[in-house]
């Protein structure tokens, strides 16, 4: 399960502040990676559900920024695991929405944590901790035996 994730971007020189929205994207894998993509396309990058944002200024100029994902973002990456992932998003100034054709944000990369849930022993080691609790109980009788002998 993953627990945790970020979407790390490359925040380029003067960039005005405002903020950048991750969204979800149901456009399909093929035809978002398809030349000539439609305005359809485009339009569902900076819509649908959100799966986290970020308010950045000035100070963010040339600097990595991380975009943690909400609870709507993790659960869509666990249903996507083994599969593939996409989001979009917009950069919105004052009410003005940007796509990305300017590079403001690049260099990106998903950064996850993923749990491995709780440890199942094997089956040997069962017979083992079985026979050596056997054992002890063998052992606890013959001295209780024993020591009713004396």
């Amino acid at each position: 399960i993953i627990t945790s994730a970020s979407l790390r971007l490359k925040n380029s020189q003067g960039t005005p502040s405002g903020n950048y929205t991750v969204y979800d994207v149901s456009t399909s894998i093929p035809d978002l990676t398809a030349d000539g993509s439609s305005g359809a396309t485009f339009d569902d990058l900076g819509t649908g559900t959100s799966y986290g944002i970020r308010a950045m200024s000035s100070a963010d100029d040339g600097t990595f920024v991380t975009i943690n994902l909400n609870a709507a973002g993790l659960s869509a990456l666990n249903v996507a695991r083994g599969g593939f992932f996409a989001t979009g998003g917009t950069f919105a100034v004052d009410g003005f929405a940007f796509n990305n054709s300017d590079n403001i944000l690049s260099d990106t990369s998903l950064v996850y944590e993923v749990s491995s849930g709780p440890a199942v022993p094997e089956p040997t080691t069962m017979v083992m901790f079985g026979i050596g609790a056997l054992g002890m109980g063998l052992v606890a009788r013959r001295r209780k035996k024993h020591s009713n002998a004396q």
